[in-house]
């Protein structure tokens, strides 16, 4: 009943940390994410701002270069002939195209093109030296008015596109990164058939636009350039390099984020089981400890109680319960001497007479301490442990401290052979270490608790060690002190098959 409230105690703090911790890292991860979406619309926004007053420069200075040939009209046509005037600005300026003369009815004076009917119907110069420029099914002319009639040109935009304006780019905007173009308007859509076949072209269509390159900038002109543009591009790396600073900023931030968020969420759980489970062995072992200090004390009141009401009547009668006395009243210092070792320990206030021994000697004086506790218990048949030693290694070490080890491990393999008990003592040299074995033939240690018999507190849930008396510290002492003399214990165990316990110790010098 107690492990179910512990584990729902753990499973709702899990789940309540988990919410506080959730909420807010959503809403910061959401943030995160919006941010690294924006931000390269938010800096091409900011390239269109810084572009606007280049391009503005650059549409000035294009107006100044086509208006440049017509300064030259009116006092050209009127000291040569026309066909020699014709010849000179277009010699002078490649911007000047195909000339044509007319008269003041508009007649052909000199015709090296003929001008279109759409020209003539507009409103052209009234005054001598007049000029403007006209947009005629998307070709571009300059008319100027002249002493005798009219001078009419065709200003050349393949010139203008592809020498005359990239020159300009190179004046205006020397060094500049981005790729400036003058190019015509896209022209709108053509409406698409009915039907499924001109769903489809307009999905095509519409594709084909959205994967092309993007002006981060763009200017539309004035007339007589209506159908025209001045774009600014960056290459896509040019857009990423830009922007690739910030999302690497933003990307390293989340990844930290998370990870800390990760590793705290685990090792906050991790606190948490750790602490329900530790509040419940210590439930348990307040409890244990309570029902093992309990039996001794209640059979030291049933044995004073009979020698003070004389229901002992003999002397062998006295002796009898005055032995009993005294093993119980040891059985309980020896539980209380087990809990305040461990305190020490935990405190860090135990502490350790080292002596250069032999390994033998350790094993000695643990056999002749575990035959007089059998004895003292009054067991008639003192324990036989089958011997295996091997080369005397020395070892610095308290012996009292690791007689009070190898003692506890062999009580172990007596008290889990509850058949015909056969425990083999076993010490050898490996190198630079010297070890000590205690293999029993007993009921075995599972495999989900092999990890954790070290643990303080822990006993194995079965019925034999439930019925075994014992606080689960034996086993947690006997490791702080190997570990405190800079060696280690180990197990190896199956169920039915009995269990090995080997400790190993640097040997001395």
């Amino acid at each position: 009943m107690a492990r179910s409230r512990d584990l729902f105690s753990f499973r709702r703090n899990f789940l309540l940390l988990m919410l506080t911790v959730a909420l807010p890292s959503a809403g910061l991860s959401g943030f995160g994410v919006l941010a690294i979406k924006n931000e390269r619309a938010a800096m091409e926004k900011n390239l269109e701002v810084a572009y606007e007053g280049q391009l503005s420069r650059l549409e000035q200075a294009l107006a100044r270069r086509i208006d440049q040939p017509l300064a030259r009209v009116v006092p050209l046509f009127e000291s040569r002939s026309p066909r020699d005037a014709a010849a000179s600005l277009r010699k002078e300026d490649p911007l000047v195209g195909p000339v044509t003369v007319l008269d003041a009815a508009r007649q052909p004076v000199y015709a090296e093109a003929v001008v279109p009917d759409a020209l003539l119907e507009r409103p052209l110069p009234s005054r001598e030296g007049q000029v403007s420029e006209e947009d005629v099914g998307g070709q571009l002319y300059a008319v100027a008015r002249v002493r005798h009639g009219l001078v009419v040109y065709r200003i050349e935009l393949p010139v203008l596109t592809q020498t005359i304006f990239p020159a300009l780019v190179g004046d205006v905007l020397p060094g500049e990164a981005a790729q400036i173009k003058l190019e015509p308007l896209e022209a709108p859509a053509a409406p698409s058939h009915a039907g499924l076949p001109g769903l489809m072209a307009d999905v095509v269509a519409t594709e084909h636009q959205v994967a092309g390159p993007h002006p981060v900038a763009e200017r539309r002109l004035a007339e007589p350039l209506a159908h025209y543009r001045i774009s600014a591009y960056l290459s896509t790396r040019d857009v990423a390099t830009r922007s690739l600073r910030n999302r690497i900023i933003y990307a390293v931030l989340l990844c930290l984020f998370y990870g800390a968020l990760a590793l705290g969420v685990v090792f906050t759980a991790r606190s948490l089981y750790r602490e329900a489970r530790l509040s419940r062995l210590k439930t348990d072992f307040v409890s244990q400890v309570s029902h093992e200090l309990r039996t001794p004390l209640t059979s030291i009141r049933m044995f004073i109680e009979t020698l003070a009401e004389g229901r002992a009547r003999s002397d062998d009668e006295v002796r009898e319960c005055l032995s009993l006395l005294m093993r119980e009243s040891e059985r309980l210092t020896e539980m209380i001497d087990g809990v305040l070792d461990w305190s020490r320990i935990e405190a860090g206030r135990k502490s350790y007479q080292l002596e250069r021994v032999p390994m033998t000697a350790v094993v000695d004086r643990a056999l002749d301490a575990l035959r007089a506790h059998q004895v003292g218990a009054g067991n008639p048949i003192a324990p036989k442990v089958e011997l295996e030693l091997g080369d005397p290694a020395l070892v610095d070490v308290d012996v009292e401290a690791m007689t009070g080890v190898v003692v506890n491990l062999l009580q172990n393999a007596f008290k889990y052979s509850p058949e015909a008990p056969h425990v083999v003592l076993r010490t050898r040299t490996r190198d630079d270490r010297a070890e000590l074995e205690v293999e029993d033939h007993g009921i075995g240690i599972a495999r989900r608790d092999r990890k954790r018999i070290f643990e303080r507190f822990y006993r194995a849930d079965d019925l034999l060690t439930r019925r075994t008396e014992g606080t689960g510290l034996g086993l947690a002492i006997a490791k702080r002190i190997v570990e405190a003399h800079g060696g280690r214990i180990a197990v190896a165990s199956e169920p039915g098959r009995g269990s090995r316990f080997t400790v190993s110790l640097p040997r001395a010098g």
